[in-house]
């Protein structure tokens, strides 16, 4: 979840990458008027936005929700989209970061026998396993552990089991 602000929507719809209109029908108005229904219908969004540089100014960091790893943001005010930004994505990239420990933790990576994770790209971890129930049991079992929560939101985890990606993806 990134923060985009109105004239990055209003710039991303006039032009495609060829800088041909992409959206004609829809202009610098119609961006401001469905900002403002947004803003209307996600007040509380809004004013934790708000919040984030004052949270910054009085603390001269910002942390992530989860391990809190903060952030001092050198750039000040002009760095204000990197404030909203920042707690969400660097709560999300330390829920990641346990999630391969405790995959790694209870599926030990095996060369010989194919078996543990290989790939991490983002919000997935690809695990190799041979095809018998017992491994791909015990796989989806350290998988699972990657179901978090941060107080009223949970974050599950999302197994897929195939035997080529075509399957999964």
């Amino acid at each position: 979840c990134t923060y985009v602000g109105r004239k990055t929507v209003s710039g991303r719809l006039e032009h495609d990458d060829e800088f041909k209109p992409a959206f004609p029908d829809i202009d610098w108005p119609e961006v401001q008027r469905v900002y403002r229904l947004y803003k209307e219908r996600r007040p509380k969004l809004f004013a934790w936005r708000e919040e984030q540089p004052r949270l910054w100014r009085r603390q001269g960091f910002l942390a992530s929700a989860w391990h809190g790893r903060r952030r001092y943001f050198l750039g000040g005010e002009t760095a204000r989209e990197e404030m909203f930004n920042f707690p969400i994505q660097s709560s999300a990239a330390d829920m990641q970061n346990e999630a391969v420990l405790a995959c790694v933790g209870a599926l030990s990576f095996d060369f010989a026998a194919r078996t543990g994770l290989v790939l991490q790209v983002h919000d997935q971890l690809v695990l190799e396993v041979p095809d018998t129930p017992e491994r791909i049991d015990r796989a989806r079992r350290a998988l699972s552990l990657g179901d978090y929560q941060v107080g009223p939101m949970r974050f599950p985890g999302d197994v897929k089991i195939g035997k080529n990606w075509k399957e999964v993806s």
